[in-house]
């Protein structure tokens, strides 16, 4: 019964949050953009954009393009900043490039399709973004942000797939930086940021946000949650 009321009452809670971000996020004036059940939440990526504007986040990537990557280039291009955005599905950075297009925000936006395949960083059988294309794609540039929200990992099978992020990543994360892992109310999330904190050198401070992520920072940072 404790555990049901506590459920109905999380779930009261994000309903409010992500009615809250979704009013502040149409401020932006975006024409509609889809929104499907895979998308990050509306909080959460308020708390990225808050994040960009409040830590002066300027360089950003993320892994998995889709709704996030209209939003983060639509408050990027105000601040002169860029986005990186690595998709595994060719159809789908299609689709994602011709929102940017419609959008107007093409031009902050490097769109790099990376298929899946092994990886030295991943679990045993699991398969990450093309390494090599990543490593092109980040060379000569330093990170401020990296939001984490690929490649799917619903499966129990592939709860893990998104550990190699951070340590590919992590040689071009900037002194101050921060990492966004999404979905982190899922085991298998969890399960990846435990792992990443017992890697040996890892220095962030780690934040679990009613949002549904978990927002990693390193150096003097404000606070962004809602």
């Amino acid at each position: 019964m404790i555990k049901t009321l506590r459920n109905k009452f999380h779930d009261l809670r994000n309903t409010g949050n992500d009615t809250r971000a979704s009013i502040e996020l149409s401020r932006l004036g975006l024409e509609f953009t889809p929104w499907t059940k895979s998308a990050i939440r509306p909080a959460a990526l308020l708390q990225l954009l808050n994040e960009i504007l409040i830590n002066d986040r300027r360089t950003v990537i993320e892994f998995g393009a889709g709704i996030s990557t209209i939003y983060l280039a639509k408050v990027l291009s105000s601040v002169g900043g860029r986005l990186i955005s690595f998709e595994d599905d060719a159809g789908w950075a299609g689709i994602v490039t011709q929102m940017l297009h419609r959008h107007g925000l093409q031009d902050w936006v490097t769109s790099v399709v990376a298929p899946l395949g092994p990886c030295a960083n991943a679990p045993t059988g699991l398969e990450w973004y093309d390494e090599a294309a990543v490593r092109d794609a980040l060379n000569g540039r330093t990170v401020d942000l990296a939001l984490v929200d690929g490649p799917k990992a619903h499966h129990p099978a592939s709860r893990l797939a998104r550990y190699p992020a951070y340590g590919v990543t992590s040689p071009f994360l900037a002194p101050r930086a921060a990492v966004a892992l999404d979905d982190i109310t899922r085991k298998g999330e969890r399960d990846v940021l435990d792992k990443w904190r017992a890697l040996p050198g890892f220095d962030f401070d780690v934040s679990i946000a009613h949002s549904g992520i978990a927002l990693l920072r390193r150096g003097p940072y404000f606070m962004t949650e809602m």
